[in-house]
């Protein structure tokens, strides 16, 4: 085998894999179809909220952090 042969060799079996070759050294950059779709199905149940919910929630949670910054700082 020569050395065209081992660069056609090596470059279908970067092809074959599952995820791109040049992203081979960090997996993280590949997601796979089961990570996307619960990716998706979070994303569509946040938006389906009710909006009053929501926003009901953000502002209690926000002033909850507040109030327990206020008593950190008091407290210390």
């Amino acid at each position: 085998m020569n050395v065209e042969d081992k660069a056609v060799h090596a470059g279908d079996a970067a092809q074959s894999l599952p995820y791109p070759a040049d992203n081979a050294g960090c997996r993280g950059s590949y997601i796979d179809g089961y990570t996307f779709t619960a990716f998706v199905t979070v994303m569509l149940r946040l938006l389906l909220l009710d909006l009053d919910t929501l926003i009901t929630t953000v502002t209690f949670n926000y002033n909850q952090a507040r109030y327990t910054m206020h008593l950190i700082y008091l407290y210390r």
